[in-house]
């Protein structure tokens, strides 16, 4: 369960993800959701190696989670890239 998204501007919604997938037992993993090269590995999970879907799903138990959220900025600049890219679909 991702419980780190750097992009969301909300630290409770991570609090929240993380609680709940502590309580019912629920490995946790992170994700830069970038929307932007400057974005990229914002949030990640440092795991082991591994060979199948189970030592998969037991490294990231273990994993480590790292990242740090997005600028509001970068927000600003996704939406004026959607508008821009809207306008142009309407000439």
């Amino acid at each position: 369960m991702e419980v780190l998204n750097s992009r969301s501007p909300f630290p409770a919604n991570s609090e929240k993800a993380l609680a709940f997938a502590a309580k019912h037992g629920i490995a946790c993993s992170a994700g830069s959701d970038a929307h932007s090269l400057y974005e990229i590995g914002n949030a990640y999970v440092e795991m082991s190696e591994f060979k199948d879907k189970d030592e998969f799903l037991r490294s990231l138990a273990r994993g480590k989670i790292h990242g740090r959220r997005s600028s509001p900025v970068m927000h600003v600049f996704s939406t004026w890239a959607r508008m821009k890219t809207r306008f142009r679909r309407r000439k």
